[in-house]
């Protein structure tokens, strides 16, 4: 019996130390990519001029900040997370392809926004660390399921087609 609650108290304070070695903090406001100003109606891909202006907002907004905690090692993750509206997908012109669901389209948007991330970092970090920061990169597609508001009016449905970039930090 006293072997038991010895075992219990040295798991408990065991437990104790990881947490607090491990602390993970979520970046309290996530830095957000207005969708609907870079990709059209049911489209992930950009045109030259989109890509551009899309890699300089993350370029002089976004990676710098990201940079910051990869050298310090502090960076866990960066979770890539791409939102839509609830108007459900249609067909464009010239589309080889209709997305089935939103939460399809808002995960091929987000790999589009993690593709320019690598682009970025391929171009500022030394190529030994390279693979390690790509290794912290997670897109993710959360369709129209994490509306910002309800999608009651077009207004409201353009605050919800968004991109949405989280660093995970200790």
């Amino acid at each position: 019996m006293l072997g038991d609650f010895f075992l219990l108290v040295l798991t408990f304070f065991i437990a104790i130390v990881i947490v607090q070695y491990l602390k993970i903090i979520d970046s309290e406001k996530p830095m957000e990519i207005r969708a609907d100003a870079y990709f059209r109606t049911s489209e992930y891909i950009l045109d030259q001029h989109k890509h551009s202006k899309l890699r300089g907002v993350i370029e002089d907004s976004i990676f710098s900040e990201i940079q910051k905690y990869f050298d310090a090692g502090r960076l866990q993750r960066i979770q890539i997370e791409g939102h839509t509206d609830n108007v459900p997908p249609t067909r464009q012109l010239n589309q080889v392809r209709v997305w089935s669901t939103n939460r399809e389209l808002s995960l091929f948007r987000a790999n589009t926004v993690c593709s320019i991330i690598e682009e970025i970092a391929t171009e500022r970090l030394s190529p030994d660390r390279l693979a390690e920061f790509k290794a912290k990169l997670f897109p993710g597609g959360y369709g129209e399921f994490l509306p910002k508001g309800p999608n009651d009016t077009e207004k409201n449905r353009a605050k919800n087609r968004r991109i949405e970039i989280r660093m995970v930090i200790k």
